[in-house]
């Protein structure tokens, strides 16, 4: 490609990126070519007619057959943005989606914020929940678990980062298996919850790139939901709650599950929906 400056780069590459069927095409190309030119993409925005020499068309096009090629923007990047807060991130975790940040609100809605309180971020992945919470709730302490190295290594720098790393501890471990009994008052997770079937229809940006591992609960996709409910009910402490993402589809499950097999376990059972007006994060208090 020959183009030599800002909006006719944009312009092909908006074009080429929709062609391919790629999400969001202008925005992709927008903030992919702010990195290469590393400048904000306000600058882009505001200077269309800026000239681009050769050394950074090399670095575009670099950058621009990673998204090509299906790569989440985010990892092109290295960064998401969180409920208002940039992350960093690689293909090593799941890319933070907008609907997970109703566990936030729901935390937000329940807590006050000046409220002293022990939580855990259990399949923590990038660490986004548990390090938002710990940023919005100062007089908190809590703990990520997650069974991979990549994962709790992201975690880390993202815990330095946003300076919360003497009130948020990363640790390798199962799910919820390191706490001790009736330790905790609250528990958030985004745990793996999609089926195979689910997996497959997902878009080739999210099966091609994105770990499968942290996506993929086994063949109906509520496998590990009961062996989960039950490690938090042990955690938990008496008026303790737990937030968790789950699938739309679940809702008539869990409800069984939660109403039912651990019905002398948990009250105050529900749903909240997310900011499409899906099902999406379950809720429960312990008795």
């Amino acid at each position: 490609m020959k183009t030599k400056d800002v909006q006719t780069t944009l312009s092909y590459y908006t074009h080429l990126f929709q062609r391919l069927g790629l999400d969001s095409p202008r925005l992709s190309a927008e903030l992919i070519l702010s990195k290469a030119l590393q400048v904000s993409r306000l600058d882009i925005l505001a200077g269309p007619q800026r000239s681009i020499t050769s050394n950074e068309m090399h670095r575009i096009i670099k950058e621009m057959n990673r998204r090509e090629k299906g790569e989440p923007v985010a990892y092109i990047l290295g960064y998401k943005e969180f409920y208002g807060y940039d992350f960093f991130l690689d293909s090593s975790v799941l890319v933070p989606r907008p609907e997970t940040e109703s566990i936030v609100d729901q935390v937000l809605d329940l807590f006050p914020v000046d409220k002293q309180f022990e939580f855990a971020d259990v399949c923590t992945g990038s660490g986004v929940l548990g390090i938002v919470i710990a940023t919005k709730y100062r007089k908190c302490s809590g703990i990520g678990t997650d069974i991979f190295d990549s994962s709790l290594n992201i975690v880390k720098k993202n815990i330095v980062s946003h300076r919360v790393d003497e009130r948020f501890l990363p640790v390798k471990a199962s799910f919820a298996q390191c706490f001790r009994k009736n330790s905790l008052d609250l528990i958030v997770s985004n745990p793996p919850y999609l089926s195979f079937e689910q997996y497959k229809s997902l878009s080739r940006e999210i099966k091609d790139f994105e770990p499968s591992e942290a996506l993929i609960a086994g063949e109906n996709g509520t496998e590990k939901l009961p062996e989960l409910i039950l490690q938090f009910a042990y955690s938990l402490k008496s008026g303790g709650y737990f937030f968790m993402e789950i699938d739309s589809s679940m809702r008539d499950y869990v409800f069984d599950l939660l109403k039912g097999d651990f019905g002398d376990l948990y009250n105050l059972v529900d749903v909240y929906k997310d900011f499409s007006a899906k099902d999406r994060v379950l809720a429960a208090k312990r008795l």
